[in-house]
């Protein structure tokens, strides 16, 4: 009976593998049952075992293109298909083998049966295609395990199905922009005349719509395309299923209806069932879920200029959405002109970085170390239209279509300097779409803010804040560096106002020519370049301020260092008044034109008058800044000519010339005022002399501290060495003769020891010196000067001459104790030695002083054994005596 209703079973198969190899697989459930029936091979057959059996010679004609692998393979397919299939075929590990219902539950026939009852079920498909929709997994509780029948599938679709939404960002040129998408019915939502939601870029940040039909939309896509106008919104609508989907989708709403009538209970029925559900799903649910990016894929996708959009429904929704929504809004906005190209996306942080590198100050400077806004700025820059390719540490909004169509906009709507709009009317015109004349900009909130800084950079307007915890009440060109840019702060931007062209531009034109040395601000006419101008000149002052307080109390240093009045005190002091005068951004011509009055004793501003005298002392004056920042920079070198100059050389022949010349320069400092005016004689009638005979003054002392201080050297050598000479040898040896008296010795190293000490100091290396004698004619380093040769060798030769004469008269002393008629009445006593007859012999103490140093005083071998007979017979016949 169990082999009668598999036959039934395959025979009734109106699709898949049952269906289309009808015959082999009737085979091998035949085999399996002969196999069991005659109680061979309980533990079954592989899948090769049984192609062997079913398979027939046809299989292996000539024309067969299949190999020996296709053929085990293609009924590897046909034994698993079957176990999903009959209850009465059982798997275990590879191996197949039939079985006859042992009662309970059998998962395949309660499959075929709900599977028949959901077929015709629109409500349990509905269900089950929304569940495909949002798929995200699928955990199932039975008993203490929960069983995961999803396999890992999670849908594109569920963040939003079936009717939800979500925000999305794209990558677009090199920008990220921020966009919905929502899943509803569009079928129904047509057929009620539900509203579509608007897209307000101002308000949302928002620049695209996705329409994600639940359901094959048709031509409803068309009507509310034609219902909304907007250009940013696109609708995605599946294809209808085809027959084999529709196949799945029932098969999946089968597996859904046992799962939940199972689900949570605890019996053996339970598991069996869930866990046949999770091995068929294993296999499937890859292939059933399919059938949603499938029918999107072949589905349509389109916008109101577009009726068709290609779409890839893989990936993540973002991605999959990135394309279409670039291909739509690049026939739309007017910013797809700006490419980015830089390693990472502009999104809203890197404008705000953007803004601090470069669109407060104007510039970046020379030498200035990379930060992340400096490099946002070169990253970005460019292609923001705010920098030029050619120059990317500087502002230059030129050639920008942006921050150009926002200021003609402004002016037509602010006619009056004194009204004001607020910063919100931009958001609305410049992001998003219908923008002044009909142009689509869209921009982001955070690039409409980076283009109006701009405007307020290049002095055309000033920005008034709302909130009280920003820094500033407003913002303008003369405080737009100072503000570190937040989002808080950009935020709070709330009007804007034009700035009034400045009065007086007429009088202080020309000195702003003169001040900044360009004489085409002479005829600047302009309220738009004369913004620019006054603008260039505060910028100067605020950058000349500090640098220049710093360098007129150097300059005043010098001058008090070199002992001299300073020709250019009262004139720099002018200048600096100029400079920190105080100048009101609101007023900064009139503030301008008083500076210069109370500074320079001008009348330009109490007279309301342009003299030419005037601007020519300033011109005069400005060229006098630099010159004297010019001979500061020889500071060092001025300063070094100076304390030659000053230096009083000895009177040596060879020191003549550098004594004239630097006579000479001591006169020439007396002028210093001239040599300000006139750079070059600075260099070669002051500096280059002085430097010359500086470097004669050098090779001469360098000379005559290397004499000298080989003298002391050697000095010092010789006393060192006294020690190991004759005398003290002598010396030594006498030592051990007690009648002799006390040893001299410790005392003759005292006085050798203070002699070395006396010696003048030569630690200094001719290295030292020379870099020394570039700046003092006496190194500080070393003692000895010019006038001290003679003395530091007199020093030396008298440490030596001391040393030797207490050396000397420590040998006489022991020579006339020998020579003392005491002692010699001793040594009558061994007279026939020929060393005390030698010294018998002796007239003089010297000569007894030379006797020892021939006998006493040698150092070789020979002479060390006769030195000790000689000092052994000196004991012996001097035994009893006792000098006290």
């Amino acid at each position: 009976r169990a082999y009668e209703q598999a036959r039934h079973q395959i025979d009734a198969a109106t699709r898949g593998h049952l269906k289309v190899y009808g015959t082999r697989c009737d085979k091998i459930v035949r085999t399996l049952f002969l196999y069991h029936m005659a109680g061979l091979r309980p533990d079954g057959l592989t899948a090769e075992e049984l192609m062997n059996h079913v398979m027939e010679w046809k299989d292996h004609e000539q024309g067969q293109q299949a190999d020996l692998q296709d053929n085990l393979a293609h009924y590897k397919i046909l034994t698993d298909r079957l176990e999903a299939d009959l209850v009465q075929i059982k798997k275990e590990g590879d191996r197949f083998r039939f079985q006859v219902d042992q009662g309970g539950v059998i998962p395949q026939e309660l499959y075929r049966r709900t599977r028949a009852n959901v077929e015709g079920n629109e409500q349990e498909l509905k269900q089950a295609w929304e569940a495909l929709l949002g798929l995200d997994g699928w955990q199932v509780q039975t008993g203490l395990m929960r069983i995961d029948l999803g396999h890992g599938v999670r849908s594109i679709f569920r963040e939003i199905a079936p009717e939800s939404q979500t925000n999305i960002t794209v990558n677009w040129h090199g920008r990220l922009i921020e966009g919905r998408v929502l899943m509803r019915d569009l079928v129904h939502l047509g057929q009620r005349g539900g509203a579509l939601l608007d897209i307000n870029s101002a308000e949302t940040g928002q620049d695209f719509f996705v329409y994600i039909s639940s359901t094959p939309a048709g031509d409803a896509v068309d009507n509310l395309i034609r219902a909304r106008r907007d250009p940013r919104m696109l609708f995605w609508t599946p294809d209808e299923l085809t027959p084999n989907e529709q196949s799945l989708l029932i098969d999946f709403a089968a597996y859904r209806s046992l799962v939940r009538e199972y689900a949570g209970k605890e019996t053996q029925d339970a598991q069996t069932v869930l866990g046949w559900v999770q091995d068929q799903l294993r296999g499937q649910m890859g292939t059933i879920y399919s059938i949603v990016t499938n029918s999107y894929s072949r589905g349509r996708l389109a916008a109101l200029d577009h009726q068709r959009i290609p779409v890839n429904c893989q990936g993540e929704l973002a991605a999959a959405l990135t394309p279409p929504v670039s291909q739509v809004l690049d026939s739309v906005y007017i910013s797809r002109e700006l490419e980015f190209t830089a390693p990472a996306p502009l999104d809203d942080t890197n404008v705000i970085n953007v803004i601090n590198g470069i669109v407060k100050t104007g510039q970046i400077e020379r030498g200035a170390r990379p930060n992340r806004d400096i490099s946002a700025a070169r990253n970005y820059g460019v292609a923001l239209q705010i920098m030029r390719p050619n120059d990317d540490s500087r502002l230059d909004i030129s050639q920008c279509r942006y921050t150009r169509d926002m200021l003609k906009w402004i002016e037509s709507k602010l006619l009056d300097p004194t009204e004001s709009m607020s910063v919100e009317s931009l958001y609305k015109n410049f992001q998003g779409i219908n923008g002044p004349n009909g142009i689509h900009y869209g921009l982001s909130r955070r690039l409409v803010q980076l283009y109006l800084l701009c405007l307020v950079r290049d002095g055309k307007l000033r920005v008034h804040m709302s909130s009280r915890n920003v820094p500033v009440e407003y913002i303008d060109y003369t405080n737009l560096a100072e503000i570190e840019f937040r989002t808080a702060t950009l935020d709070a931007m709330a009007h804007l106002q034009r700035i009034r062209p400045p009065e007086g531009w007429n009088l202080l034109a020309p000195y702003a020519a003169a001040l900044l040395n360009d004489p085409a601000l002479r005829n600047v006419e302009q309220d738009a370049d004369i913004q620019n101008a006054v603008q260039t000149v505060l910028a100067y002052r605020q950058e000349q301020k500090q640098p220049f307080q710093r360098f007129r109390a150097r300059f005043q240093e010098l001058f008090d260092e070199l002992d001299l009045p300073n020709p250019l005190a009262d004139r720099l002091q002018q200048w600096e008044t100029f400079l920190t005068a105080r100048v009101d951004a609101s007023e900064a011509v009139s503030d301008l034109l008083r500076a210069l009055d109370r500074a320079f004793g001008y009348a330009v501003w109490a007279e309301q008058r342009t003299e030419q005298g005037e601007v020519d002392d300033l011109v005069v004056r400005r060229a006098e800044v630099a010159k004297a920042q010019g001979f500061f920079e020889q500071r060092d070198r001025l300063l070094d000519v100076a304390r030659y100059a000053r230096h009083d050389l000895p009177d040596w022949p060879e020191l003549d010339t550098v004594r004239r010349v630097l006579a000479r320069t001591r006169d020439q400092l007396g002028n210093l005022a001239y040599y300000i005016d006139s750079a070059t004689p600075f260099l070669t009638e002051l500096l280059e002399p002085a430097e010359e005979a500086i470097r004669s003054y050098t090779t001469r002392y360098l000379q005559a501290y290397e004499a000298v201080v080989a003298r002391i050297e050697e000095a010092r050598q010789y006393i060192e060495g006294l020690p190991q000479g004759a005398p003290f040898r002598v010396l030594e040896r006498l030592a051990d003769v007690r009648p002799l008296g006390q040893d001299p010795r410790p005392a003759l190293r005292n006085i050798f020891r203070a002699a070395v000490e006396s010696l003048p100091p030569t630690r200094a290396t001719r290295e030292t010196l020379s870099q020394e004698l570039r700046h003092w004619p006496q190194p500080p380093s070393c003692a000895f000067t010019l006038e001290d040769h003679q003395d530091w060798v007199e020093q030396a030769e008298a440490a030596v001459q001391r040393c030797d004469a207490a050396l000397r008269e420590a040998l006489l002393n022991k020579a006339a104790l020998l020579h003392s008629e005491a002692l010699r009445a001793r040594l009558q006593q061994g007279a026939e030695e020929p060393f005390l007859a030698d010294l018998l012999a002796a007239r003089t103490p010297q000569e007894v002083a030379d006797k020892l140093l021939a006998t006493l005083g040698g150092e070789a071998a020979g002479a060390a054994a006769s030195a000790e007979a000689a000092i052994a017979l000196l004991q012996r016949y001097l035994l009893e005596i006792k000098v006290v």
